[in-house]
């Protein structure tokens, strides 16, 4: 499967890994969004067919989604669903920036820095 994906055949390693996982449930199994095997946040969040890649921008695709239902829902008065609000905070925004603004630092010093030096929040 791997070595099917390096040469670029990325339908032969989604049949190989389709293979891969339907001997792993012992005995034939199709493969799809919304089986019973997959966790409810993880049903919430797949968009693709099983075997291919989500990644990167799919990660940012369903932060926005999130967000934007929370939002949506929270105007009108409503409670947004739980697996929506697996979102970044304000709280979490302001950690990478210190992180950033201490890599920064460290970068100027050309050595490494604690993160959190003492008397930071």
């Amino acid at each position: 499967m791997v070595q099917a994906a390096i040469d670029g055949d990325l339908e032969g390693a989604r049949q190989a890994l389709a293979a891969d996982a339907a001997a792993a449930l012992d005995g034939e199994a199709k493969l799809s969004r919304g089986n019973a095997y997959l966790s409810a946040a993880i049903a919430h969040a797949a968009r693709l067919p099983p075997g291919y890649p989500e990644g990167f921008i799919e990660a940012f695709a369903n932060i926005c989604r999130g967000g934007c239902r929370c939002i949506r829902i929270r105007a009108a008065g409503g409670n947004p669903d739980p697996l929506d609000m697996d979102v970044p905070t304000a709280a979490d925004g302001a950690a990478h920036v210190r992180f950033i603004h201490r890599a920064i630092e460290s970068g100027h010093a050309e050595s490494w820095l604690d993160l959190n030096p003492e008397g930071a929040a």
